[in-house]
């Protein structure tokens, strides 16, 4: 790690200017590595046609026989954060017994490391290990199967899931001092923020999301509109090409 940081500090050193993906990676880089050169945001992009995986999904007609579904992308271990999402999903099977909890990631699949760990501690119960899987199967699986995403992450740079999510018109619920992730959520307004190191806080952040359905529809509505203006790569192509004439 120490070689790394020791690299990273050497190239921004040298560097004509630095693009970060948020506010928050910006003011990382301008604290502990004080560039000389400018330094701005553009945040990541999607593509228009993940946008409009949400209106596939609002104009769809069939029956959803699956129950309600909760969701999380990441991985296994400590910064993802998972252990405490498992004990959250448990606190919140208590009173919603139907409701599913399908993890994707790193060590997230059937008999690695996540599902032993969960089922040592009694916290599988419900709980769906699919593993590492190709982007388009999460993004088909977010626009026709999932209900909810939970980012229990302590710490994000921007949170590519997060945006994918709320392309896909899904609710999402984030860490409020997780890095980057209140900014990506619009500081509550485009996504539910609580403290994701409290598994009981993350089981009444689910509770609220699913029990005030109407609130929840909006917040999704207009969090499709906030991503859609903020975070596609049409507008990221157009910064980052601007900012590169500038250092010509």
């Amino acid at each position: 790690m120490t070689y790394h940081l020791l690299i990273a500090a050497r190239v921004i050193r040298r560097a004509q200017g630095l693009i970060c993906v948020s506010p928050y990676t910006t003011g990382h880089i301008q604290k502990y590595f004080r560039p000389k050169c400018a330094v701005i945001t553009i945040p990541n992009g999607l593509a228009l046609d993940v946008f409009a995986r949400r209106q596939r999904r609002m104009s769809a007609t069939q029956i959803n026989h699956n129950p309600y579904t909760i969701c999380s992308v990441g991985g296994w271990g400590e910064i993802k954060n998972i252990k405490t999402l498992l004990r959250a999903f448990t606190l919140h099977s208590k009173s919603h017994k139907a409701s599913r909890l399908v993890l994707f990631g790193s060590e997230l699949g059937p008999g690695e490391a996540g599902e032993c760990w969960a089922v040592k501690h009694n916290l599988h119960h419900g709980v769906v290990f699919m593993g590492r899987k190709p982007r388009d199967f999460i993004l088909d699986f977010l626009e026709n199967e999932a209900d909810l995403m939970v980012h229990p992450s302590r710490v994000e740079t921007h949170g590519m899931v997060l945006i994918e999510a709320m392309a896909c018109g899904v609710p999402v619920i984030g860490g409020q001092m997780s890095g980057a992730i209140p900014w990506t959520l619009e500081h509550g307004n485009s996504g539910y923020l609580c403290d994701i190191c409290d598994p009981h806080e993350i089981a009444h952040t689910i509770g609220k999301a699913i029990n005030d359905s109407d609130a929840t529809l909006k917040m999704t509505e207009h969090a499709w509109k906030w991503a859609s203006q903020r975070f596609s790569i049409e507008q990221a192509a157009v910064a980052n090409m601007e900012f590169f004439e500038r250092l010509a």
